[in-house]
């Protein structure tokens, strides 16, 4: 696969064909993201596509756009726009994008405070900031009907970062304009005004007077006022009509824009399609036809109101944030709520014709495994089990599970894949051909869901971990269960073979109404202690129990030492003795695993970045900036980390929200790892 890449200023653009991995050179130059499997990793917030319909552009959760080849749906380009201010943050995960009107350039604008609005030429990769002075974070961007403008609004978030609207000269990059605040904008279809909407602030007692107004362009003088009516708003393609809402929970209105007079009113009907004009929570676009406007009601259900008619069609198309049709009005393209792939539809059917890639990965519950032989990559998304090619980066299959998948486990020797399932009074282990797909064996005993797998170096046994509070050890060649070891009722989160596989750790959590499902892999304060325990393989014999540790577990590879979590942070012991070791990290930091040559350990901590840990003075030697990785696996042969982007994405105001995030990362650490 040819890879392009571009470095303007901060910024790094990668140029690649999408159907595996988009590289960006390997090995890099310095530590960084080698590599991203799948399309979006966040949700999408904004999507466009190009005036001839060849491409599809779409901006996600942390300012990443990609472009899309119509005709192939492939991602042909990418641009990655770094954080202006890492400490100041994020206003909110909106991201805004217009095109060109002859589709060479890419107006593109992020939720930084403060951040610029970004000119992308995707004819040359060139990338040109366009400052706003401070203000809050982008809205709107829109180009004039001619190129030649760029209007941008910046509404402001809390009540304390300045705003206004900006109109650039597009090839000096000059402010022309600052005008006030503007909560929507578009350029008439003749470009001779700016039609925004603003709120009246001169009314006395105050209050929401919202209204519409028509801008000259040049002179920026007021020519029409339509009061009482607010955003968002659309006009239709021949500019005659403009739809929007009367106030903040009005009925959608189509109303002439030269007389402002009412032509259509949605809830008017009497065709019973039980949406009423209340029940709309987003308006999208006219059809390039003008005879239908795409609404999003309040359910997350996209229709289709066919306004001269008063006929509502409601589309198979859910939990839609925005959506787009193409420029001959064939195609609709969707972008859903907690989804990271883009849908497209075929606007006179309403008939799936095809997603842009992005594979979810179960927040909480994604786990990664890679075979022995670095060939193949094991992801688990919900109920499913998907088989990447690692060299080609290409999806090789996947295979379905009645439940949800709740760990794996890849066979050291053979190619077979465990998985077990969660959440379920029968939790059943399956054990699959990762070449074929054929399923090897059935294995059924534990009592409540799986949470833990782990194969024996040898690779004859296979240890589960449940949330009934059992740990069992099977026979991989019979599929017969060689030994249970009760933990005293205690879900078991974390199981691990020493490396001669003479030893079985595992580590075990208080069960109580399912907390074993919401957060396993973190030490609790739970009324009883956690604990690990520590048993002899070939015995069955209990050697000892660590109260206090619970979390992930990772054996030096020598087998002397044991990693465990505990409420400090991470602590590791000699397993002769249970001596302490060493103790390092925070709250929260849990351990991974030892590098092959036992000078790092692995961890994560409670936020999810992945840490290179020195052994045994614990010193930071490299943090990988993932958000939120919930699983982890180390390829030594390539000098990669693997991690599943999983569990959450920083939103509003530095709180956390969970969001379905969709990518498996490599990032090159070959250096640390030595020859």
């Amino acid at each position: 696969m040819r890879t392009v890449r571009w470095i303007v200023g901060t910024l790094a653009v990668a140029c690649v064909a999408y159907g595996g991995w988009d590289q960006v050179g390997y090995p890099p130059v310095s530590p960084r993201a080698f590599a991203t499997l799948s399309g979006h990793t966040s949700e999408v917030y904004a999507l466009a596509f190009s005036p001839d319909g060849a491409l599809l552009a779409t901006g996600e959760a942390g300012a990443v756009f990609r472009i899309w080849d119509t005709r192939t749906w492939r991602e042909i380009r990418t641009l990655i726009v770094p954080p202006v201010d890492p400490a100041r943050g994020t206003a909110c995960p909106r991201t805004s994008l217009a095109w060109s009107p002859d589709g060479r350039l890419l107006a593109l604008g992020g939720s930084d405070y403060g951040g610029p609005v970004y000119l992308w030429n995707i004819e040359t990769g060139e990338v040109r900031a366009f400052p706003t002075g401070g203000l809050a974070r982008t809205r709107d961007v829109i180009f004039s009907p001619d190129g030649s403008l760029l209007a941008g609004s910046f509404p402001l978030l809390m009540g304390s970062e300045p705003e206004g609207t900006i109109v650039w000269d597009v090839s000096t990059g000059d402010v022309l304009q600052v005008l006030p605040v503007a909560y929507h904008l578009e350029f008439t279809v003749d470009g001779d005004h700016l039609l925004v909407a603003t709120l009246d602030w001169s009314q006395e007692p105050l209050r929401f007077s919202p209204r519409i107004v028509l801008w000259e362009v040049g002179t920026w003088a007021e020519t029409l006022v339509l009061e009482g009516l607010w955003a968002p708003f659309t006009l239709s393609p021949c500019g005659e009509y403009l739809a929007t809402v009367p106030g903040a929970r009005g009925s959608v209105v189509v109303v002439e824009l030269a007389t402002g007079v009412v032509r259509a009113q949605l809830g008017d009907s009497s065709l019973g399609h039980g949406l009423s004009g209340h029940e709309v929570a987003t308006l999208i676009s006219f059809s390039p036809d003008g005879r239908h406007l795409a609404l999003v009601g309040t359910d997350g259900v996209l229709r289709l109101w066919e306004w001269t008619t008063g006929g509502v069609v409601r589309t198979p198309a859910a939990h839609v944030r925005t959506a787009g049709f193409s420029p001959d009005g064939l195609t609709l393209a969707t972008a859903s709520k907690g989804s990271l792939t883009i849908e497209i539809w075929d606007a006179a059917t309403l008939q799936l014709a095809g997603r842009l890639p992005g594979h979810e990965v179960a927040t909480d519950w994604a786990d990664l495994r890679i075979s022995p032989d670095g060939a193949i990559l094991v992801t688990t998304a919900r109920s499913e089990v998907v088989f990447w090619d690692l060299p080609a980066g290409a999806r090789r299959g996947s295979v379905m599970l009645p439940r949800q998948v709740g760990s794996v486990a890849y066979h050291p020797v053979r190619s077979v894949v465990a998985a077990g399932a969660v959440r379920s009074l029968r939790a059943e282990i399956t054990l699959w051909d990762a070449h074929t797909g054929d399923v090897v064996l059935a294995l059924d005993g534990h009592r409540d869901g799986v949470l833990s797998l782990e194969f024996a170096p040898a690779g004859d046994l296979l240890a589960s971990g449940g949330a009934d509070g059992v740990v069992r050890l099977w026979d991989v060649a019979s599929g017969a269960e060689h030994t249970a070891l009760p933990t005293n009722g205690q879900a078991v989160v974390a199981v691990a073979f020493s490396p001669d596989g003479g030893l079985l750790a595992a580590a075990s959590i208080p069960w109580w109404h399912g907390a074993a499902y919401s957060t396993p892999k973190f030490l609790r304060d739970w009324r009883y202690p956690p604990a690990v325990s520590l048993w002899d393989v070939k015995t069955g014999e209990q050697l000892r129990v660590l109260e206090g540790r619970s979390g992930l577990l990772a054996f030096s590879p020598c087998g002397a030492y044991l990693a465990m979590a505990h409420a400090d942070g991470v602590e590791v012991v000699e397993v002769a003795t249970a001596a302490e070791v060493a103790v390092f990290g925070e709250t929260g930091e849990a351990p991974l695993q030892f590098t092959p040559d036992g000078r790092y350990l692995l961890t994560r901590s409670q936020e999810g970045a992945v840490r290179f840990r020195s052994f045994p003075d614990g010193e930071v030697a490299r943090e990988i900036p993932t958000v939120s990785a919930d699983a982890v696996v180390l390829d030594p042969k390539r000098g990669l980390l693997y991690t599943a982007l999983s569990s959450s994405y920083p939103f509003y105001y530095g709180s956390r929200q969970p969001v379905n995030l969709g990518a498996v990362v490599a990032w090159y650490v070959g250096d640390l790892l030595g020859p």
